[in-house]
């Protein structure tokens, strides 16, 4: 990335309150931010990226690594190499950016664009939760389901493990025309970095397809630029 993405989080999402489930979410909300490490851990991680491989199993099972950096909600850069092709994405303050490499970018919308920025919000589980709290609402309580509405018809689901606290799975809609786009991805493998828990392994699906497994192999937080970059 050329430079350090920033933005806030009420450029992405609703903020107003949404009645007594609000409420209701919230000693749910301090139990994960809790399990992750704490409040205090967790903003001085609101940074962080990592290198992993990935198997795209709706590709055959084709194998590449990937390179993803996360800075805060409406900033990520992802990089996937396969031996056959590579794909890098962007996202800054909403705008998408999608291509082989920096030099070949173009702005992407719609559907491209709402899956980037369920990306991007899926990335930033558990800051999203303890950002936006007061927009947070319990949705189930067997199992555990926390929402957070996104702009343009979007949902975010958080499903809570019951023991550990953590996020086994985040659940994306978003609509586009007559039709609804529902992604998801199953986290496991949960590691400390720096006193902050992270997992280790992303399942991802798509319209219940399993798209992509991501095995990650090295995670930094606040990482330098030369220390894990999104190719030029």
């Amino acid at each position: 990335m050329t430079a350090r993405l920033a933005t806030t989080l009420s450029l992405l999402f609703s903020t107003a309150p949404l009645g007594g489930q609000t409420a209701e979410a919230e000693p749910v909300i301090a139990r994960v931010l809790e399990a992750y490490g704490g409040e205090e851990a967790l903003r001085g991680a609101r940074s962080y990226g990592f290198e992993g491989t990935i198997e795209a199993h709706a590709r055959g099972g084709e194998t590449g690594t990937v390179v993803r950096v996360s800075q805060g909600s409406g900033s990520l850069g992802v990089e996937i190499r396969y031996d056959s092709r590579s794909e890098l994405r962007l996202l800054d303050e909403g705008q998408a950016l999608r291509g082989t490499s920096t030099e070949n970018l173009s702005h992407v919308e719609g559907p491209l664009q709402g899956a980037m920025v369920l990306q991007d919000a899926r990335a930033d589980l558990p800051w999203i939760l303890m950002d936006h709290r007061d927009a947070v609402r319990l949705a189930g309580e067997d199992p555990t389901v926390l929402e957070l509405d996104i702009p343009d018809g979007g949902l975010l689901r958080v499903i809570v493990d019951e023991e550990t606290h953590t996020v086994q799975r985040s659940e994306s809609v978003i609509e586009w025309g007559q039709t609804q786009l529902t992604f998801a991805t199953d986290f496991s493998d949960f590691r400390s970095v720096d006193g902050v828990l992270f997992p280790y392994r992303e399942d991802s699906w798509a319209q219940g397809v399993h798209t992509a497994t991501i095995t990650v192999t090295r995670l930094l937080i606040d990482p330098s630029p030369w220390e894990l970059r999104i190719s030029r």
